[in-house]
């Protein structure tokens, strides 16, 4: 599995559908790009959005330690708002107006499609994520929260902080991406804990960057109903070069530590492709492949071009599990 930084070139090929498991993204009537808004919450989530490349907005408290992008908007909340916003329902904080209410809504916006990044097992992400994601579905259409779990080295407080953190986020977001950081360990043994953490900011963002480069507006309706039959997502990444791309990067995606679940049971997933020239034949191949590995489930897809990727071709897979 390859893990990709930094940002990426847009333009996309897609086709039309190959089977009735296989639906396309990106080909609604209008085609119009839907208006997209990251925030990070906690240090975790404000240093994931550090390569986000469109709107981000950095919510933490005066503690968190991270750098911000001097194009990212920052909102500091002190400790008595921090508190504030924890003890409240989110029905009752966007009626609410002092200051801890207004740098919370200031923060989610006006967005078709919100992307919440956190570090659960901090106090910022833990306590603050749950009732984002609920007050995030009043101002988007579809709110997605990438979620890392801590490393086994951080102590049982915060593997126990995340964990009775964990179901609220699930039931709160249309869509829950995970990340346990322990899964990292397994593709790099040897990687110091501090470059793990920056290495992981990269990864988190990468859905979201690509998701960005496909989806419209059109899209999020039929995948917000697909994502309901879910409870979380799992991340894959995969490449491959020469004549058996396809088969390469599909064996890779599916080497992803975090699929760790049996493939039988996945009901949904969603892919892109990205290549220089991505076409049907290529898209195909690749569907086919990933359908004999989760033959029930329901896969949206998509193509798109990347110049910098040469001869290669990069599959991002998101499989969807079951409650």
């Amino acid at each position: 599995m390859k893990a990709v930084l930094g940002r990426f070139m847009t333009g996309r090929w897609l086709v039309q559908p190959m089977a009735r498991e296989a639906i396309p993204l990106g080909l609604g009537k209008g085609k119009s790009r839907p208006k997209l808004r990251a925030v990070g919450i906690g240090g975790a989530g404000c240093n994931a959005i550090a390569s986000c490349g469109f709107e981000a907005v950095a919510l933490c408290n005066g503690t968190d330690s991270f750098e911000t992008p001097p194009y990212h908007r920052k909102i500091v909340l002190s400790d008595d708002s921090v508190r504030f916003v924890r003890s409240i329902s989110p029905r009752l904080l966007s009626a609410m107006d002092n200051d801890a209410a207004r740098g919370v809504r200031d923060a989610l916006g006006e967005s078709d499609m919100l992307f919440l990044f956190t570090g659960l097992g901090g106090e910022t992400g833990s306590h603050l994520t749950p009732g984002m994601a609920h007050l995030g579905r009043r101002c988007s259409g579809l709110v997605v929260v990438s979620a890392a779990l801590p490393f086994s080295v951080e102590g049982v407080g915060r593997k126990e902080t995340a964990r009775n953190s964990l179901p609220r986020v699930l039931e709160a977001a249309h869509a829950t991406i995970t990340y346990p950081n322990d899964g990292l360990l397994k593709l790099a043994p040897n990687l110091p804990l501090r470059k793990a953490f920056k290495v992981m900011d990269s990864i988190m963002m990468f859905p979201a960057l690509e998701l960005s480069q496909v989806i419209t507006r059109d899209d999020l309706t039929e995948l917000r109903g697909d994502l309901a039959h879910v409870s979380e997502l799992r991340l894959g990444i995969g490449e491959g070069g020469g004549l058996n791309r396809e088969d390469q990067a599909v064996a890779d995606a599916f080497t992803s530590p975090w699929f760790d679940r049996p493939m039988d049971k996945v009901p949904m997933a969603i892919l892109v492709v990205s290549g220089r020239d991505v076409d049907q034949y290529i898209l195909s191949n690749v569907l086919e492949r990933v359908q004999r590995r989760i033959p029930h489930a329901a896969v949206r897809y998509a193509g798109r071009s990347d110049p910098s990727m040469g001869d290669r071709i990069r599959l991002m897979l998101l499989l969807g599990y079951a409650p």
